[in-house]
């Protein structure tokens, strides 16, 4: 049997959108292959290496996230006044030294503490009982990559690397950086899709990139949806998860990431500011109530949830009357989240901040829903749409054949299948 080594971060325990979006791919690869994960460890309550479904994962300290949290945690404890300023100050002073150690002397910032050199000794200590035959890295982080085409140049066999990319690296504004590093990050970008043997992009960053001119067509590019349109209408556990839903109201649910960049909540909060107050917005998300009141109007706050595990997410998706999402300001990014909200079959509020938004076709087809346009929201009064639709909406389901029926071409199995494919190829694997 072949093996695979899946190099990714942010798998364990909490693992990021990327993760959950690759995780159906890597569980269905473990039926045809050894499949081992290497990742990143940011608690010392989490264990090195954990069997999970079959697949061997494998976690890398990331002493940068792991340090700051337990330095934290250290100026939480209630001391006397003096050590606890004591304290404090010890804690700022090492803090900054791993910012220097971990972040101004990497290669990509946002990942500094697992370290490209750390990730490839625990390669090596792996290779020494299992002959890898292909290696997949999954961004973001692009360290994944960095990590990949190491491998790759340690190897003077046969070894196949498909590089899967999720998020842009050079086009990602959200990363930091100076001209002179941007440059570079656009020629390690490039380096890599052209050592890499296959080439995989969501088909929303393989448009950009071709529109623009920074890739171009060939055999080893490949375009892949999200695999997480799985249809879950109730729930299949018998754990006593959180229900954050109130009875009397009609609740709205936001639940992902926000970004002040790519996906702020100001166009959200100044609709539901004026709703009905039978309608009750929930934002389960990583923001604070202080920083929500950045955004807020009118001193408006919806209830706010701090991030729960996936299996909470979703079993309140599932309780939920209406489902909110917000886009992205850019065009080559779709928020993977919009295919678990269809999922469910609950109707849909989508709140779009560019006209190119590329969420716009998923929905399309899609019967139960309502497209906000931050842009018009001069010339449209989206309150009343928005209290009208909320309580047409009420009780309303998508049948599940029907979603199905509408999205085949995204379904995870045929996603999977695609996936499959290319490894097979590259394999030689019939």
């Amino acid at each position: 049997m072949k093996n695979v080594l899946v190099v990714i971060g942010n798998y364990v325990s909490s693992p990021s959108s990327t993760a959950n979006c690759i995780k159906p791919l890597i569980s269905r690869l473990a039926d045809f292959y050894n499949v081992d994960v290497l990742t990143d460890r940011k608690s010392l309550d989490f264990p090195p290496h954990q069997l999970i479904g079959g697949i061997n994962v494998y976690s890398v300290d990331d002493y940068r996230v792991m340090n700051t949290t337990y330095l934290n945690n250290l100026c939480e404890i209630d001391t006397g006044k003096v050590l606890k300023i004591i304290t404090k100050l010890f804690s700022i002073l090492i803090k900054g030294f791993y910012y220097l150690r971990f972040v101004m002397f990497s290669k990509e910032k946002i990942s500094g503490g697992w370290e490209v050199n750390r990730i490839f000794h625990q390669y090596i200590i792996l290779s020494k009982e299992k002959d890898y035959d292909l290696v997949i890295s999954v961004s973001l982080p692009f360290q994944s990559h960095y990590v990949a085409k190491k491998i790759k140049e340690a190897r003077v066999d046969n070894l196949k690397w498909i590089a899967y990319e999720f998020d842009p690296y050079y086009y990602n504004t959200s990363i930091k950086a100076s001209k002179s590093r941007r440059s570079r990050m656009k020629l390690d970008e490039l380096e890599v899709f052209d050592k890499c043997d296959a080439l995989i992009f969501t088909p929303e960053l393989h448009d950009y990139y071709l529109k623009n001119g920074f890739i171009k067509e060939s055999e080893k590019l490949h375009s892949l949806p999200y695999a997480t349109l799985n249809i879950v209408q109730h729930n299949n556990t018998t754990k006593l998860l959180n229900n954050f839903m109130n009875p009397r109201e009609i609740n709205c649910l936001f639940a992902g990431q926000l970004y002040d960049d790519i996906r702020n909540p100001r166009g959200l909060l100044a609709v539901f500011s004026r709703v009905s107050p039978s309608i009750n917005l929930i934002m389960m998300t990583n923001y604070s109530v202080e920083k929500l009141q950045m955004y807020s109007v009118d001193g408006f706050l919806p209830t706010i949830v701090p991030f729960q595990t996936h299996e909470t997410t979703l079993f309140n998706l599932r309780e939920a009357d209406v489902l909110i999402n917000i886009g992205n300001t850019v065009e080559f990014q779709a928020p993977a989240k919009i295919f678990e909200y269809i999922s469910t079959g609950k109707p849909i509020i989508h709140f779009s901040k560019i006209k190119d938004d590329p969420v716009l076709k998923y929905l399309k087809n899609y019967p139960s829903k309502l497209i906000v346009n931050e842009w018009e929201a001069d010339k449209i009064d989206y309150t009343q749409l928005v209290n009208e639709f909320c309580i047409n909406s009420l009780n309303q389901k998508v049948r599940e054949s029907d979603i199905i029926n509408l999205l085949s071409e995204f379904t995870p199995v045929n996603v999977i299948d695609k996936f499959l494919n290319i490894t097979r190829e590259l394999l030689c694997v019939k």
